[in-house]
């Protein structure tokens, strides 16, 4: 099991989402944060996504939700990075009290093949990240210029042959 994925996670009510933007003015529903933030009601853990600055990665872990504050204060006293707190009526909102049912990561293959390369993959860094909330899924993955963060979207991470997804619950 990958060292972020706790069981204790799945059927944790989701109580807040921050969103922490390379921008002055956060624009709610932006597709493109460079971290994501979940806080769960009954759990001290908090899931951490962030972009592995590389344009094809993401990083995932585990913090300990104390880390909360320190981290939005972090980004509020940055020049550069702002935190915005997700609301129900945002379009990832849907998910703020859900519970995850189901988490799903990709990872690249060790060795695959693209333009007739054998290719390395990174098996430090992940490349996307699902978590299906009841009928809504969150789908998370770096788009080249920050994460792609979308609920019940048709979007994937590119280059499907390069990656394998993996379920947990």
């Amino acid at each position: 099991m990958e060292p972020f994925f706790s069981q204790a996670l799945l059927q944790q009510p989701i109580r807040d989402i921050y969103l922490i933007y390379f921008e002055e003015e956060p624009k709610k529903d932006s597709s493109s944060p460079c971290q994501l933030i979940i806080a769960f009601q009954e759990d001290n853990h908090l899931l951490v996504v962030e972009d592995a600055y590389d344009g094809d990665h993401i990083d995932i872990r585990l913090s300990p939700s104390l880390q909360l504050e320190s981290l939005l204060t972090e980004a509020t006293e940055s020049t550069v990075w702002k935190p915005y707190k997700t609301v129900p009526t945002d379009a990832i909102g849907v998910l703020l009290t859900g519970q995850i049912t189901q988490l799903l990561y990709a990872k690249d293959k060790s060795e695959f093949i693209m333009n007739g390369n054998l290719l390395q993959g990174s098996q430090r860094f992940y490349t996307g990240l699902k978590l299906n909330c009841g009928q809504n899924c969150l789908t998370v993955f770096n788009n080249g210029v920050g994460l792609f963060v979308g609920v019940n979207s048709p979007l994937m991470p590119p280059f499907e042959a390069t990656y394998t997804w993996f379920a947990i619950g």
